[in-house]
């Protein structure tokens, strides 16, 4: 016991090339990420209908009344302004705490929360994991240029300290355990996946009606796999023994790189046959790139350098005040 231990405590603490900056520069790809999502939306369209949506979505039916529409749209501002002070690096652990919490209420007023049809990852996991692990506002931030202008020692986007890789580690053993867990409840107690030999060539005709129903294209695959039903019970087998194989994320980066290469393409699979989105989970993923080593590939370009240049002559604290009018 006490080598496994050790061995975890190795692999824990083991330095992460870049860790500070790819850290930093991905709470900018996160916040903005965020906001995209947020856009697709407006809470207000929840009353926008005959009937409302309150049968459907249980945290509606805890509150005592009906959200007005002032309050619902004030929820989608706070969120959007809290988005753009966190992609700023204005009061980072503050501008985190209000996306999570935030967050987390928007999320309940638009739908149940689920692994697959839900968006854990950013809404729920990584801001979480970023109050409990801080460190991503020590990079590429105002909070950052603010305190280097006070006289306090910078953090270089170089260090590689295991402290900056924390969510990235935290989120790698999430991985290892939400996938495989999907794979076992298949398999086991109520799950049908490997009951019915005809389940996914059934479903994707099912879907292929929807998405003609919504303007979209049918699946040419659907009819075919329903008449060779033996060839999608392999294919239910198949994904399965995908999902069961997430534990090897954690055992190198070899075996990190074949999976997170297979999963983007069985996640696309699943959007365009199935109409299952893992959007969310595209936040987890783009934990593991190096975005230090993309930036420093593009810093020299001089379009980047137009980009810094109006930024550093206004100085932070005319920065910090542009940024909180934008948002």
């Amino acid at each position: 016991m006490s080598t496994l231990l050790a061995r975890f405590d190795r692999w824990w603490t083991r330095p992460l090339p870049n860790a500070a900056g790819r850290y930093g520069l991905y709470r900018i790809v996160f916040a903005l990420s965020y906001l995209w999502h947020v856009s697709e939306f407006d809470l207000r369209a929840l009353f926008g209908a005959p009937s409302g949506p309150e049968p459907f979505l249980p945290f509606l039916q805890l509150l005592p009344a009906s959200p007005s529409m002032g309050l619902l749209q004030g929820v989608d501002v706070l969120l959007v302004f809290s988005l753009i002070l966190l992609a700023a690096g204005i009061r980072v652990p503050v501008s985190t705490a209000l996306v999570l919490v935030v967050g987390l209420i928007r999320e309940a007023l638009l739908s149940e929360y689920g692994v697959e049809n839900g968006n854990l990852m950013p809404i729920v996991f990584i801001p979480l994991l970023a109050l409990v692990a801080p460190g991503w506002g020590h990079t590429y931030s105002l909070d950052a240029w603010r305190a280097q202008r006070r006289g306090e020692a910078p953090v270089s986007p170089a260090n590689d300290s295991w402290r900056y890789a924390l969510t990235v580690r935290s989120v790698l053993i999430l991985l290892a355990v939400l996938f495989p867990m999907a794979g076992w409840f298949k398999v086991t107690g109520d799950g049908t996946w490997l009951r019915y030999d005809d389940l996914l060539p059934m479903l994707l005709l099912r879907r292929s009606v929807d998405s003609v129903v919504m303007g979209w294209w049918a699946n040419p695959l659907g009819p075919w796999l329903s008449a060779h039903a033996s060839i999608g019970y392999w294919l239910q087998i198949g994904v399965v023994a995908f999902e069961l194989s997430f534990v090897l994320l954690l055992a190198g980066t070899t075996a990190r790189r074949i999976l997170f290469a297979s999963v983007l393409v069985f996640h696309a699979v699943s959007a365009l046959w199935v109409m299952v989105s893992f959007g969310g989970m595209l936040a987890a993923y783009a934990l593991f790139v190096d975005w230090e080593s993309l930036w420093q590939r593009v810093r020299g370009l001089a379009v980047a350098d137009i980009l810094r240049r109006p930024f550093v002559a206004l100085g932070p604290h005319r920065c910090l005040a542009f940024v909180c009018i934008v948002a």
